[in-house]
């Protein structure tokens, strides 16, 4: 991995890590069954997390395919959305976990792309300091 995707896979790691501690707040102030939200939220991150990597995978591997490239990520990302789909649907009938705040939590993948080139400004600032 080269050194601006690492930078932007850590950038966007550090967003989702951000997010969760945001939304962990509300939660854990206004929520009745704490654990259980919370909990969603950490299963919706971990997921939030393996799609990052993924992604990252999928992306570096079709840059040196011969064709069938964009095949490829588009299977890829549709995978990807029925894993979520898959785990959703778990969490809808376990009562371990919240399903509506493991999607809460699979948000922060969106997020922490919106807000990733702000973290990226921040540490260039402090790099070149």
């Amino acid at each position: 991995m080269d050194k601006e995707n690492r930078q932007t896979v850590l950038s966007v790691l550090l967003g989702i890590l951000i997010y969760f501690v945001i939304v962990s707040v509300p939660v854990l102030i206004f929520t009745e069954n704490k654990l259980k939200c919370e909990l969603g939220l950490l299963a919706g991150t971990v997921a939030s997390v393996g799609m990052l990597f993924h992604m990252n995978h999928t992306i570096n591997k079709s840059m040196y395919m011969e064709r069938g490239q964009s095949s490829y990520l588009a299977w890829c990302s549709i995978g990807r959305l029925v894993v979520l789909a898959g785990l959703i649907v778990l969490a809808v009938w376990s009562d371990v976990i919240d399903a509506i705040f493991m999607v809460i939590g699979a948000f922060g993948l969106k997020i922490a792309a919106y807000i990733q080139p702000i973290l990226i400004k921040r540490f260039e600032i402090k790099n070149k300091k």
